[in-house]
């Protein structure tokens, strides 16, 4: 143990730079593991708070965030044929904000 010790110890600045960039890796992890549950919470927000609520996909299909799902014409049809009250069909698209685009159209308009 002390020969280890005596490593990590004698170039004290390489040793504090290591640990400074682990413990910059794992924050990064953190934060982008966080957007991840937030997206999957708001996502999930209607669904939530829906009386009753069943979702179609196709076969395959386990994440509609980052996968299409599409069905075939008949879907609403069978879905009110098993005793579907109502039948909504949901639209998502996965969007990425660029804030600089929003700040030059700011400026042409």
């Amino acid at each position: 143990m002390s020969l280890a010790r005596r490593n990590l110890l004698q170039d004290k600045l390489r040793f504090a730079l290591s640990i400074a960039g682990v413990a910059l890796a794992v924050m990064l992890i953190l934060i982008l593991s966080g957007f991840l549950s937030g997206m999957f919470a708001q996502i999930a927000a209607h669904l939530d708070h829906a009386p009753g609520t069943v979702v179609l996909a196709q076969d395959g299909v386990t994440n509609l965030l980052g996968a299409t799902s599409l069905l075939p014409p008949g879907a609403s049809g069978s879905a009110k044929a098993k005793g579907a009250a109502r039948v909504v069909p949901i639209l998502s698209q996965f969007v990425i904000l660029d804030l600089q685009v929003l700040s030059d159209l700011r400026q042409v308009g």
